[in-house]
């Protein structure tokens, strides 16, 4: 298991800041009993802050998961239809989320 640094390492090593042009979206990771890995997501890359103000947290049932979804090798829906990830209903932070840190996806549309 990873500690909160390490775990902060690998997104920002996964993060693709190309996906994020035009955008600036704050979000926190939360993992179990683990305190959330809360970040702001921008064109000039990921900053993980815990000062922030999250627009949405994304809860998953291990860091396998958390790094599996983002990494475009899960399925959301079905993580979420077996509990594994949830969110605190701002789901369709979902979409730039999988752009964010998935390589070789398009970018994401100006908002």
């Amino acid at each position: 298991m990873m500690d909160q640094d390490q775990l902060a390492r690998e997104l920002e090593a996964r993060y693709q800041r190309a996906a994020a042009a035009g955008h600036d979206i704050q979000v926190a990771f939360a993992i179990a009993d683990r305190q959330p890995l809360v970040c702001r997501m921008t064109a000039a890359g990921i900053v993980f802050d815990e000062s922030l103000s999250p627009e949405a947290t994304f809860y998953f049932d291990g860091e396998e998961t958390l790094l599996s979804l983002l990494g475009g090798g899960g399925d959301f829906v079905s993580a979420f239809m077996r509990g594994a990830f949830r969110s605190d209903g701002h789901i369709t932070l979902v979409f730039p989320l999988l752009m964010a840190f998935t390589p070789n996806r398009a970018t994401l549309p100006s908002p």
